[in-house]
């Protein structure tokens, strides 16, 4: 809950208390605020919470059943909650020198505690509506958790406090003197008891049917939220699908690319490689026929010049091959050792001007 709407919620209450306690003053003429009141209960006016809690929990031992553990829990409970209303109301009234409305309901009840041996005949009719008033009180709390909004049913909420503060005051009725301030029971009956709980219940099916109303309404938020949140996800989550697939569909042909690049690169090398051996090839065919004719006899006279038909034409056929490839590898940007083939072929036109000399 954000700090704007707990605030709000916490200011709601406070208003709520303070119109139960004006309303529960002109219906009785008991102000649970005033000295005397406080003085009945036991309970300073300016007491800190830790000391409100130590009166009314003394009290609450003093009037504890120990047949009736249900209604020993109640009181606690009631406790409890009226505790967190004073800090509630301490809060809002931190800056004003009065009493805030959440101490009037401590009063009250602390009243209600003192006079307990003047209503045990009624202890069975009062567990059940202790009962409500507690239950009531636990949904005041659940209502501040889930409060969303800055909704609050000021009127609706006024009307049960000032049933809590007729459950409280059913048995006790402060009479003044004067020497002294005295706290004695109410003439109770079941009538008396039917009737604060009609209008307590009354007024809390009401209050019922309104947190229903708001606990939907929380709901319904909630799941828009939720709704929205997962339609901007489902966005986020279709970009990056269309992103991996862009993605997915560069690297294909990035690979693509590199392949058919790599496949003629390839074939280009294999060209080369068959170049090489071509050349190699003619060399060593060169060099064997050459050192085949070295060997070869020859009886006719010195002067008369050996023929050599085939060797020329062997030669002349070799060095225009050699010189077809270096120009092809020229042409092509390929680096060949051009000097040791150009050597070769000088080797060679050498080879056979010696031969035409024999």
């Amino acid at each position: 809950m954000s700090f704007a709407a707990k605030t709000s919620a916490k200011t709601g209450a406070q208003a709520s208390i303070d119109a139960a306690l004006q309303e529960y003053f002109q219906r009785t003429g008991h102000n649970v605020l005033s000295s005397d009141a406080a003085h009945a209960a036991g309970i300073p006016i300016n007491a800190s919470s830790a000391d409100i809690r130590a009166t009314l929990e003394s009290l609450i031992t003093d009037v504890r059943h120990a047949q009736d553990v249900k209604f020993n829990a109640t009181l606690g409970k009631i406790l409890d909650v009226l505790l967190l209303l004073n800090e509630i109301g301490a809060e809002v009234a931190a800056s004003t020198n009065k009493v805030h409305g959440g101490k009037g309901l401590f009063v009250a009840f602390g009243i209600l505690l003192k006079t307990k041996k003047n209503y045990n005949n009624q202890i069975d009719a009062l567990a059940p509506l202790l009962t409500d008033v507690s239950d009531f009180f636990d949904r005041l709390d659940v209502l501040e958790c889930l409060h969303i909004g800055n909704a609050w049913n000021h009127d609706l909420y006024a009307r049960i406090f000032t049933s809590v503060l007729n459950v409280f005051g059913l048995v006790t009725k402060i009479l003044k003197g004067k020497k002294s301030h005295r706290v004695r029971a109410a003439l109770l009956g079941n009538k008396d008891i039917e009737e604060a709980s009609t209008a307590l219940r009354r007024n809390i099916e009401a209050e019922s049917r309104w947190i229903s109303v708001e606990i939907l309404r929380a709901i319904d938020q909630v799941n828009d939220e939720i709704s929205n949140g997962f339609e901007v996800s489902q966005a986020k989550l279709d970009l990056a699908n269309a992103m991996q697939a862009s993605t997915s569909m560069t690297m294909d042909s990035i690979r693509i690319t590199v392949e058919s690049t790599a496949e003629s690169h390839t074939s280009k090398l294999g060209d080369i490689h068959e170049d090489v051996r071509e050349c190699l090839t003619i060399v060593k065919t060169t060099r064997k026929i050459d050192r085949l004719a070295g060997c070869l006899p020859w009886n006719g006279p010195p002067s008369i010049c050996r023929p050599t038909p085939n060797m020329e034409t062997l030669v002349k056929d070799t060095i225009e091959v050699i010189g077809n490839k270096v120009a092809a590898r020229t042409k092509r940007d390929i680096r060949v050792p051009l000097a040791r083939i150009t050597k070769t072929a000088d080797a060679l036109k050498g080879l056979a001007e010696l031969k035409r000399s024999w």
